[in-house]
């Protein structure tokens, strides 16, 4: 995830660059719902379980909770089936992201189990260009000026 997020900023994907990311800590709720709201995302890197990835059935059909029985046996995070996801609203009961091109729900005990790597985008995309600033109040430009005076300050403490 970490490579095509530095890909994403740097070189841009489809023609888009997304402005920054920082990392989050994984099965960290409260900073999953901030990214969400701040930055109308949260991109997500689950090791699904194999009952989320049975060959031959529609992905989209299979709920993303945790069985009663928790995450082990056929319940338990499977790296090989390694899945980044963004997540783009949540509720009390859920994290609503996009998987195999549809909106789907993931339960927040879900999220709890099966990320391993969690990750705030901040893209252009989510600035109105006139106020410049996201749905949340969200200001780019003085993100940028903050940006700037802690950077300058660690120069000058290097020098």
């Amino acid at each position: 995830m970490l490579d095509v997020l530095k890909y994403w900023r740097k070189t841009g994907i489809g023609g888009d660059k997304i402005s920054a990311f920082v990392q989050l800590e994984p099965k960290n709720d409260i900073q999953a719902k901030d990214a969400i709201h701040i930055f109308g995302n949260c991109y997500i890197g689950v090791a699904l379980p194999n009952f989320a990835v049975v060959p031959g059935t529609n992905y989209l059909d299979t709920p993303w909770v945790v069985p009663p029985q928790g995450p082990v046996g056929d319940a338990a995070p499977n790296p090989q089936n390694g899945h980044c996801i963004p997540a783009v609203g949540y509720d009390a009961r859920n994290l609503y992201v996009v998987t195999w091109g549809a909106l789907k729900s993931m339960s927040w005990q879900f999220y709890d189990a099966y990320a391993d790597e969690t990750f705030a985008v901040l893209s252009g995309d989510w600035i109105n260009t006139k106020l410049g600033t996201s749905p949340s109040g969200f200001n780019m430009a003085a993100l940028k000026q903050d940006l700037t005076a802690v950077t300058s300050g660690q120069a000058a403490a290097a020098a």
